[in-house]
């Protein structure tokens, strides 16, 4: 009981010190105690980017994912893959791939450089319905996948 009734207090204090405008930071546990700890704040000198810079050319673990991907999406049959990544896809690094007149699309959540992907950490989306896939029409560096 004691230890409810101090928990409540030190709620109730720093309550009111957070209203008269004292800024708190720290920890309450379980146990009553309180422990406290500063936080330092730093201004950024420079902006951010107001785009991502980096090199739109697929790395060769991302080139052999594409042709893996190919062969299963469209059932072994030979096709092509943009030369590069799509300039300004809001959600990955997107690759494109077609075949037969279909394309799809396999968008990176971050670049991939070794060759040995395990399941779990696979975070790669690949979309292959057309209004999915309407980047890839206006593509014109294609190259054998």
């Amino acid at each position: 009981m004691r230890k409810r009734r101090v928990a409540a207090g030190a709620i109730s204090r720093a309550g009111l010190l957070a209203a008269a405008g004292t800024v708190l930071s720290g920890c309450l546990y379980a146990n009553a105690g309180v422990t406290t700890f500063s936080v330092e704040t730093v201004a950024m000198t420079e902006p951010a980017p107001a785009q991502r810079s980096f090199d739109l050319r697929p790395s060769g673990a991302e080139i052999q994912y594409a042709r893996e991907t190919l062969r299963s999406v469209f059932r072994r049959r030979d096709g092509e893959r943009s030369q590069s990544f799509l300039a300004g896809y809001p959600d990955g690094y997107a690759l494109c791939i077609r075949s037969a007149g279909k394309y799809a699309l396999i968008v990176f959540q971050r670049r991939i450089y070794e060759s040995q992907i395990s399941q779990a950490a696979d975070d790669t989306v690949i979309l292959h319905r057309p209004n999915e896939t309407e980047a890839c029409r206006p593509v014109d560096d294609w190259t054998k996948a």
